[in-house]
């Protein structure tokens, strides 16, 4: 923590560092690589004077703008305000503190010093009161220490002050002029314990003081390095008691790392020179943490240092601009290091800077200017290891590198680029062969043989247009060896080559669309010879092909749409073969299939994304059977069985999050290699430990309708949060809070975003939802009822905190649900129905008499009054029917009249055929007049249609809708038959013979369905 006289050293320091620093030449070092967390995180401000990690696993920044606190997804502020009494007391916050009792005090810059209220979330400050000689002694506090005794001290600007906590009054120690026994300065600047007893008080004025905490004696020391300053500028700005060792670690502002130890007076001092820039700043120190290992980490005006006190060296960590992974400001103010062995570094201005000793799990190698330990360039393509154990890189535009892991030395093998048709500075491709002979394949130079020992290429091998035994193409994309060894070598767009070393003559393999048996594509990314000596090539379009050697022939599997059961995608990126001979296939866009060792089945190991947006770069399978895999979203580490185990990204170490195809190798001795666009990583699987730390789960919000619940009254009235949610056991809502929303934080801080959450609400989640990185909820509409809410989080390799945490929440049901309201609104109902039945039965019986009687007289006028109306509308229907039937007889009476006129008709026409010219016309005026009435017959049926109707009311409709099949004149013959006519009528109605009627009747029973049996005229009846 950085106390108030360093902020007063800063301003007159500054200036002066700040000049030298321009005016010097000095090296960066920064050898650590940082995160950050500033404004644009959430951060109140960005100047941090003091951190600290309470015991519920919260991290706590004091600010130049108040104080926030941290729970790895998002910060909360406290800031004063002049109208809240329970608010922060001031804006700076120098120091903080948790006490035994988990108490968190926060001393201010000039606001006294505050206790913070968990469960109210507030704050309860004291300050100065000059006519109370039991208040703080000043209101710019400017440290905090509690001793082995469990009593607080405060240091202020004008005292040393130690709280009765029964009491809640201060002790106070002053200087006084003239008495040796007093201290040497009244500003406090830093406070320790020396020893169990011994409270060690850093003074502004350089000088340390000792108070024996049995007896109150107080001993100044103010020699040497102690010497009172006479400018006042050069404050104990920080003490740290060893956690080891019987002796503390402190700095004097300028002065540099002293180490003292009171009981033998050895005091040891580590001041820097001032030859460079690193060097004086470290000797400006504002804060002091020793972590797990015993080092220290030393906050000053040049940066983050860290000294290791076995050794006595110290490194430098400084502001680089050109380094996002360097420190984000020149100067530390404080320092922390908390429970998981992360180092907080507060800045002077841009925030929080975050080292991860952990987290760096992965070695890393990059190209480094005029370093020729490192690689020739980052591009790193092809990897491969020869039999003396040294691997074998390719790069572009760097050629090809050899590297030694005992020496950690690099050789370059290169040529001229002044010929870049014969260049092997583009290496895509190394393979050494069994021989110890390297084969080089390039981007565009063709494929060269070179000595391992001198770098002689042997042999290039290129391709001529001309030359049907050279090589298909130029570009080389894999190059393999199988156990007879066979070269095999795969190109960019010419498909694969087989090289025979006697003739040295090369044999194309290509797709050719027309032939199946061809080899599936031409863009060859892997080769892999199996178990059974059968050989495997992966392209870019064409998916797995297998090569038939008796027929030199291909067989290919490839991705069909409607297939779950085939290969994921055409494009196959890696091929591997695992202890249990599974080949496992890596695709672009279709995930990590395998084939299983019958060579029969594809199936797909779930990795924990969309098959759609991964990339299987290469695999690798270590000691234990795990598989590794480099892909477009890290290395994962992955279970043959399960799937997917763990991620490794960029803050692993990685040199990016994506990777070369064919870049990765296991060694020898197990350690595996991956290369990329920005170097190569170096691991070995078993060196990978994971995160221990299950790290604690809280509640940190809680909404409702998407508004912050307050502790205490909100703007209805209602009280729901009596206390901090963090600190809420239950809750109780309302029917009308429609939709409430909860905020979880699990508290590790390795890698928030890799943290991962699961929840569940009693009586409506039927299990656990996994919601990924996701650290909120919402539930909308819940019914009334109780329910528990659960959340369980892991830590970003996995380990789960399986308890997690609970809150029970109540919905209270509208009051027209509760079960008083009911049981008030049904007992009411109860006696208002008593009250009206008691009320009804007494005018009941007064009228029953009286109905009873009424009833019976006007039943019997009613049975006699509806008798005589049935007989007298029977009557009339029945004259009616009477009537109609009669009417529609004559009408059949007068069309079988009209009939038998026409029938006439036509008898006298065939006799005129037989008479003379007179008689002939005699007759003729006969049949006109016949005629005559004869047209008017012609209406009878239409009138007869009419009257048939009024009596068979939808006759016709009825039987049509049954039997839609009868024709107009079977429907006539049908009408004609319900009437009762016989054949012959009917016969001479139709105009037709009598044995045309039969036909008739013949063809109606057959399409009404009837049996022999049955009768038509029976039938008919019902319509």
């Amino acid at each position: 923590m950085v106390n108030e006289a360093g902020v007063l050293a800063l301003g007159v320091y500054r200036i002066f560092l700040l000049l030298f620093l321009y005016g010097s030449a000095f090296g960066q070092n920064n050898t650590l690589k940082f995160d950050h967390l500033t404004v644009a995180n959430g951060l109140s401000q960005g100047s941090v004077y003091a951190i600290l990690q309470d015991s519920r696993g919260f991290m706590w920044f004091g600010t130049r703008f108040g104080l926030n606190r941290y729970d790895g997804n998002e910060f909360k502020h406290f800031n004063h305000d002049p109208k809240n009494p329970q608010s922060l007391p001031g804006y700076r916050v120098l120091a903080l503190l948790e006490d035994h009792h988990s108490a968190l005090w926060a001393a201010t810059g000039t606001g006294g010093l505050a206790r913070y209220e968990r469960d109210t979330e507030t704050f309860t400050n004291f300050r100065h009161d000059s006519t109370d000689p039991g208040s703080l002694s000043n209101d710019l506090t400017t440290c905090l220490y509690e001793d082995s005794n469990q009593t607080l001290w405060v240091g202020t600007k004008q005292g040393l002050n130690h709280l009765d906590r029964d009491k809640l009054k201060f002790d106070s120690y002053f200087h006084i002029d003239g008495d040796s026994t007093s201290l040497s300065d009244s500003h406090i600047s830093a406070l320790s314990e020396l020893s169990p007893g011994i409270l060690l008080i850093g003074l502004n004025n350089g000088s340390l003081a000792t108070l024996d905490l049995q007896s109150g004696k107080i001993t100044n020391i103010q020699t040497g390095v102690f010497r009172p300053s006479r400018t006042g500028f050069r404050p104990i700005t920080c003490i740290t008691r060893d956690q080891q060792n019987d002796f503390v670690w402190l700095s004097r502002f300028g002065y540099g790392l002293v180490k003292y130890n009171l009981k033998n007076g050895i005091l040891n001092r580590y001041k820097q020179p001032t030859s460079s820039y690193n060097s004086a700043g470290a000797n400006f120190l504002y804060s002091i943490t020793q972590d797990q290992q015993g080092k220290l980490w030393l906050g000053s005006v040049g940066g983050l240092s860290v000294f290791d006190p076995e050794t006595e060296q110290l490194s430098f960590n400084e502001f680089n601009d050109q380094n996002p992974g360097s420190l984000n400001d020149h100067i530390v103010l404080s320092s922390f290091n908390d429970k998981q062995g992360l180092i907080w570094a507060g800045s002077e201005s841009k925030g929080i800077n975050i080292y991860k000793p952990n987290q760096i799990r992965i070695e890393l190698f990059r190209h480094e200017a005029d370093n020729a330990s490192s690689p020739s360039a980052n591009n790193i393509y092809s990897i491969a290891e020869d039999e003396g154990g040294d691997i074998w890189f390719t790069t572009i535009p760097g050629g090809t590198n050899r590297f030694n892991p005992s020496t950690r030395t690099f050789r370059y093998y290169q040529t001229d680029d002044s010929k870049p048709n014969w260049s092997m500075n583009y290496a895509l491709q190394v393979m050494i062969e069994k021989s110890g002979l390297v084969w080089i394949g390039t981007a565009a130079a063709g494929l060269s043989q070179i000595d391992p020992v001198s770098g002689e290429r042997l042999k290039l091998y290129y391709n001529y247009v001309l030359d049907p035994y050279c090589i298909s193409g130029s570009t080389i994309n894999a190059i393999y060896e199988t156990r007879d060894s066979t070269i095999w070598v795969g190109t960019q767009n010419n498909g694969l080559n087989r090289y025979d070393r006697k003739t040295e003559h090369f044999t194309r393999f290509q797709n050719d669309p027309e032939n199946p048996s061809s080899i599936g594509g031409d863009r060859i990314y892997a080769t892999l010879e199996d178990h059974a000596g059968v050989l495997w090539i992966g392209s870019a379009e064409g998916g797995l092909s297998r090569f038939h050697a008796e027929t030199e022939s291909f067989s290919s599997f490839k991705h069909t749409v409607d297939d779950e059961n085939c290969i994921g995608s055409n494009c196959v990126l890696a091929l591997h073969e695992d202890g249990q001979n599974n080949l496992w296939i890596g695709t672009s866009g279709g995930g990590l299939n395998k084939l299983d060792s019958d060579r029969q089945t594809f199936s797909t190991l779930d990795l924990g994304f969309d098959n759609l947006d991964i990339i299987i770069d290469c695999i690798l399978e270590d000691d234990h059977g795990y598989l590794w895999l480099s892909t477009n979203k890290g290395v994962i580490k992955a279970d043959p069985e399960q799937g997917f185990l763990n991620r490794y990204t960029l803050i692993d170490g990685l040199q990016g999050n994506e990777f070369y195809y064919s870049s990765g190798l296991k060694d020898s001795q197990g350690y595996m290699y991956f290369g990329g666009p920005n170097g190569f990583n170096r691991f070995h699987p078993d060196s990978l430990s994971n995160n221990p730390h299950i790290p604690p789960v809280v509640i940190t919000k809680f909404k409702i309708n998407y508004a912050d619940v307050p502790i205490g009254k909100m703007k209805d009235g209602r009280t729901i949060l009596t206390r901090s949610i963090s600190e809420t056991k239950n809750i109780t809502v309302g029917y009308q809070d429609k939709i409430i929303t909860l905020t979880y934080a699990a508290l590790d801080f390795s890698d928030p975003r890799r943290n991962r959450y699961a929840y569940k609400l009693d009586n409506f989640d039927e299990d656990w939802i996994q919601v990924g990185s996701n650290y909120s909820v919402s539930y909308t509409s819940l019914e009334p009822g109780d329910y528990r809410f659960h959340v369980k989080a892991s830590n970003n390799d996995g380990l789960w905190n399986e308890a997690g945490i609970a809150l029970d929440i109540t919905v209270l049901p509208p009051f027209w649900e509760t079960r008083w309201f009911r049981l008030l609104v049904s007992v009411t109902l109860m006696l208002m129905i008593m009250l009206y039945i008691q009320l009804r039965f007494k005018r009941l019986e007064r009228e029953k008499s009286k109905l009873q009687k009424l009833v019976k007289e006007r039943t019997k006028e009613l049975k006699i009054e509806i008798a005589e109306r049935q007989k007298v509308e029977t009557e009339k229907m029945e004259l009616k029917i009477d009537h109609m039937k009669r009417e529609l007889v004559c009408k059949s009476m007068l069309a079988t009249e009209n009939q038998d006129k026409v029938n006439g008709l036509i008898r006298q026409l065939k006799e005129i055929q037989k008479l003379d010219n007179n008689e002939m016309r005699k007759r003729f005026n006969g049949i006109v007049r016949f005629s005559k009435n004869l047209f008017k017959a012609g209406h009878d049926w239409d009138e007869f249609e009419k009257w048939f109707t009024k009596v068979h009311t939808d006759f016709f409709e009825k039987i049509l809708s049954e039997h839609p099949e009868l024709s107009q004149r079977e429907l006539r013959v049908c009408a004609l038959i319900r009437i009762n006519l016989m054949t012959k009528d009917i016969s001479n109605l139709m105009k037709v013979e009598p044995k045309t009627i039969e036909i008739y009747r013949h063809r109606i029973r057959h399409k009404l369905g009837l049996a022999s049996d049955e009768n038509l005229n029976h039938y008919l009846v019902r319509y």
